[in-house]
């Protein structure tokens, strides 16, 4: 007995498929068409250029991070950094301390309230073990 072609039975009913596709794409343009209040319009070649250009998202323009100003240069140029990336300013100079916290007056005196009573209650407790 003669074996027929698998692929051609295949190739049909692939057409097939791709010619209803195509007929639902048709049919689901005019539903729009005629939803949006407009004719049919044919799918444009460049659908990037039809949409409205929008601002770039990422870093905000400015200097780049850990970049020199003026005044920093000059110090590190007379700290006598050889380098580019060397940090003579930080090393020329003395650390400075870090920033510490701020409370708000309130806030300070809550604290310093919730902490007195923390300490009362505990001498309290050592005092009652004795």
């Amino acid at each position: 007995m003669p074996r027929t072609k698998a692929g051609s039975a295949n190739a049909d009913l692939i057409k097939f498929a791709i010619a209803g596709i195509d007929a639902e794409i048709k049919r689901l343009q005019e539903q729009k068409a005629e939803l949006m209040g407009g004719a049919v319009k044919a799918p444009s070649a460049a659908p990037a250029a039809a949409a409205p250009a929008r601002k770039r998202r990422g870093r905000k323009p400015g200097p780049k991070k850990g970049a020199k100003t003026g005044a920093q240069k000059v110090v590190a140029k007379k700290a006598g950094a050889k380098k580019a990336g060397r940090k003579a300013a930080v090393k020329a100079a003395p650390a400075a301390a870090a920033k510490k916290r701020k409370f708000s007056a309130e806030t300070r005196k809550k604290l310093s309230e919730k902490a007195a009573a923390r300490w009362a209650k505990a001498r309290a407790e050592k005092a009652g073990q004795k």
